[in-house]
């Protein structure tokens, strides 16, 4: 009778474990879906991923979890793998995600730009999707398993319009990065402003690891331009207006610059300038109040363009794998990346990626910077 009884009881406790949720993974028990992001978190390029990367995934792991995941219910989980601020490094940081950890989706690649040349020819080897951060290559549209997720040359051509359209400069000087994607973005502002009625004065292009600007902007001065269009990284335009600042201010020469500049908004050598900031806070459409609300309540202060921009490469990996209904089948979620169905409704509107892996709708703000503040301003007709 003893037998019984014991035997009954723990038929019972087997039954009402097995009624339990598993342990692990949110989603009621359900594993996560996990996605590679693929970034800079030492060398050189630690600041982006430290500050941007890390708040990006932070920000929207927790938007999946608060609206009950994916795929029936499951979390997502982005997986880093440093780079390094090497080729070398974000190359084996690739492989670990691929081979050893069979992640579905590559998104990012890192600080260089060189990056997104390597990654993209790997992802098209080995048959995974990659959302790339960088403006290299320049044509993916062979690339099957590539999708631009980052800029776009045409998006910054609205500097170099701006420039002719609404300042009217008559004079103009440019100071890149010696890089590639730098000096194929001056042939191109060159050809706006040439056809704008602009002298191209003075064109120059700093080595990658520049610490004294002093003698270009001494050269830049003398030239006189109406407006300086420049392209660069975050450190160079930290040390740029450092030693702006240091050579008694810019006079009545106004800058143009790039996303990156937007890090030194609240420099009082930058009040005035002009930044392609691609967003700023207080848009009113529902998808950028969400975006900067949800930032605000988790960081206590506001996103800017560079932490929007790789938030929509996040959210642009799940929609590829909700798309394809599966986050196993890597071919099947490329498939869907470059199908022309996927689209995201990002804080800046809704845009759609095209068969050839590139965004139809080429949406961006650029802003006036006053008293630290960015203020959109819009093109003239």
């Amino acid at each position: 009778m003893l037998g019984k009884r014991c035997f009954l009881l723990f038929l019972a406790l087997s039954l009402l474990l097995l009624s339990l949720p598993a342990c692990g993974g949110g989603g009621g028990g359900k594993p996560p879906v996990k996605i590679a992001a693929l970034h800079d978190w030492t060398g050189s390029g630690a600041i982006p991923g430290a500050f941007y990367a890390d708040h990006a995934i932070k920000l929207v792991e927790k938007q999946v979890k608060d609206m009950g995941g994916i795929l029936g219910g499951r979390e997502v989980k982005f997986n880093k793998y440093d780079g390094n601020s090497t080729v070398s490094g974000i190359l084996t940081a690739a492989n670990k995600a691929l081979f050893a950890d069979k992640m579905p989706v590559l998104v990012w690649g890192g600080t260089s730009s060189v990056n997104g040349e390597v990654l993209s020819n790997f992802a098209e080897q080995n048959k995974v999707l990659f959302i790339d951060l960088s403006i290299l290559p320049t044509d993916i549209s062979n690339l099957k398993y590539t999708l631009r997720g980052g800029l776009q040359y045409d998006e910054l051509d609205i500097m170099a319009e701006y420039v002719v359209k609404a300042l009217k400069a008559k004079k103009v000087a440019i100071l890149n990065t010696d890089l590639e994607e730098s000096h194929q973005l001056a042939s191109r502002w060159e050809q706006i402003l040439k056809e704008g009625g602009a002298d191209i004065v003075y064109k120059d292009f700093t080595a990658v690891d520049i610490i004294d600007f002093t003698p270009y902007l001494t050269k830049i001065k003398y030239h006189n331009p109406d407006v300086l269009l420049t392209n660069m990284d975050m450190g160079s335009y930290t040390l740029m207006t450092q030693q702006m600042t240091g050579q008694g201010g810019w006079g009545d020469i106004k800058v143009m610059a790039s996303l990156p500049a937007t890090w030194q908004a609240s420099k009082p050598i930058a009040d005035g300038w002009y930044i392609y900031a691609r967003w700023v806070p207080g848009l009113d459409n529902p998808s950028s109040q969400k975006f900067e609300q949800d930032y605000r309540a988790m960081f206590g202060d506001a996103p800017d363009g560079t932490t929007e921009m790789m938030y929509d490469m996040l959210w642009l990996a799940i929609k590829a794998i909700e798309l394809a209904g599966t986050n196993t089948d890597r071919v099947a979620i490329a498939t869907a990346a470059r199908s022309g169905d996927l689209g995201l409704d990002t804080p800046l509107g809704y845009v759609n990626w095209g068969t050839d892996g590139e965004p139809v709708q080429k949406l961006g703000v650029l802003a006036h910077v006053e008293q630290g503040k960015l203020v959109p301003v819009q093109m003239p007709e």
